[in-house]
């Protein structure tokens, strides 16, 4: 009868094949759960032709099922496709993005100010880093997102809906904010395997098993754990730890994804690994991503904007590049990047030029297009931005060698420049040893009041 009907439409060479069998077999089942198949088969022709025409509506992609989904991917792999069957899996999971914004928040427990006054507005599918020192709010900021902290003033907003004020009417409990969280401990269940682990969430909300089967093989296959389901965590290394905790966070479609320094007990080499992979990842399901980090470099390779926030407070927010070349204030440019700070006396200001000198060292020049006042100014030059010379040249000053750190690729070298020490990272092949008498070049400095 299966067979019969479906001739009708998508001709007797397809239906004949044993493949495509299976695979009006399997729709029946999927478009109608729970219902034996005979039993469908014994109703009437065009109520069979009917769910015939369904099957060919999903197979060109316009209705959604795991098992043709996962049947797509494997003839997209045996035709060398396996890029356009993970899309399919990837939209099998129908992610929702939604932005937040965070409206003037402060945080306090008892007389300590943890936040204060915090405003920004995550955009819709942004990977957005709230970036510090330990201590400096952003851990407690992001528990206000997610709900396990209450704010002291302010609002919270996810998508349009107000989830956090200082009117605790208007609060929305964790586990209805539709938000996916993984910690710094990741906080697996040591007794359940990868399977049961990353199922755990819908177990817990009651998903029919086959349901359930279906999207935790989806997971498995997106965080790369597709052939270590069956394992425990203690037979895991500490990137699959991790990938278990995300794929637990993503199970059930969350609109935001809230990451709480969840590379920070990875070896250096790991944690390089999957600042890829997470990239990798937000950028193939289009997820809104909240990242904390202390660690730069996690915030500068991986984030489309960062706030820099100390004691609670927002210095600066911008793209890694605005943050990098164009730092607000001292803290800022102290914070990102590799950088040294030297007092300066400013002489005089023409045409753009300023004349600075640094202490007995020597008088410099710098181009500067914003506005100096005041007898004395902070210079910042990045560490890959000093130039050592043996002998003296325009616009350097006299310095000695005091350390040299081989690093395989590179030279570290700190440097006595008048009573002050500063950095140098340096690619050249020549070499300096300690105690020697050179001259160095600041380039492309940034001048702070």
């Amino acid at each position: 009868a299966a067979a019969g009907g479906a001739e009708a439409l998508i001709g007797p060479d397809r239906v004949r094949d044993r493949f495509s069998q299976t695979f009006v077999q399997a729709q029946i089942r999927c478009f109608h759960p729970g219902r034996r198949v005979s039993a469908l088969l014994a109703e009437s022709r065009p109520g069979l032709v009917a769910g015939v025409q369904k099957l060919r509506q999903h197979e060109a992609g316009r209705l959604h099922c795991g098992l043709a989904t996962e049947q797509a991917l494997v003839r997209d792999r045996a035709q060398g496709l396996e890029t356009a069957g993970e899309r399919r899996l990837i939209s099998r999971l129908e992610y929702s993005m939604a932005g937040v914004v965070v409206q003037d928040v402060t945080k306090m427990f008892g007389q300590t100010v943890a936040v204060q006054d915090f405003s920004v507005e995550i955009k819709d599918g942004e990977f957005f880093t709230l970036l510090g020192p330990s201590g400096c709010g952003k851990t407690t900021l992001l528990r206000c997102i997610a709900g396990f902290a209450h704010v002291t003033k302010g609002k919270i907003f996810i998508g349009d809906r107000l989830v956090s004020s200082e009117d605790q009417r208007g609060f929305i409990p964790p586990e209805k904010r539709n938000l996916g969280m993984v910690f710094q401990t990741y906080a697996v269940w040591p007794h359940m395997n990868v399977f049961r682990n990353i199922a755990y969430p819908l177990k817990v909300k009651r998903f029919p098993e086959r349901e359930l089967r279906e999207r935790v093989n989806i997971i498995l296959h997106l965080v790369k754990l597709d052939k270590l389901e069956g394992r425990y965590p203690n037979e895991l290394s500490g990137g699959q730890q991790q990938r278990v905790a995300l794929g637990r966070a993503l199970i059930m479609n969350p609109d935001v994804l809230l990451l709480d320094e969840p590379l920070s007990n990875l070896d250096a080499k790991l944690r390089e690994e999957m600042r890829f992979e997470l990239k990798e990842l937000q950028n193939r399901i289009d997820v809104t991503i909240v990242y904390v980090t202390h660690d730069q470099s996690e915030a500068m390779a991986m984030s489309d904007r960062i706030v820099v926030m100390e004691q609670g407070r927002v210095h600066q927010i911008g793209t890694p590049s605005e943050i990098y070349k164009k730092p607000k204030n001292q803290f800022v440019a102290s914070f990102i990047g590799k950088s040294n700070f030297l007092r300066a006396a400013l002489l005089d200001v023409k045409d753009g030029i300023l004349r600075l000198k640094i202490g007995s060292a020597g008088i410099i020049e710098v181009k500067w297009r914003g506005h100096m006042t005041g007898e004395e100014v902070i210079l910042m030059v990045r560490q890959h931005n000093v130039e050592i010379f043996k002998k003296k040249r325009e616009n350097t000053l006299p310095a000695r060698v005091k350390l040299s750190t081989y690093l395989g690729d590179q030279f570290i070298y700190e440097i006595a420049v008048d009573r002050d020490t500063i950095r140098a990272q340096v690619h050249e092949e020549h070499h300096y040893s300690e105690g020697d008498e050179v001259y160095v070049r600041l380039k492309n400095p940034i001048l702070f009041q």
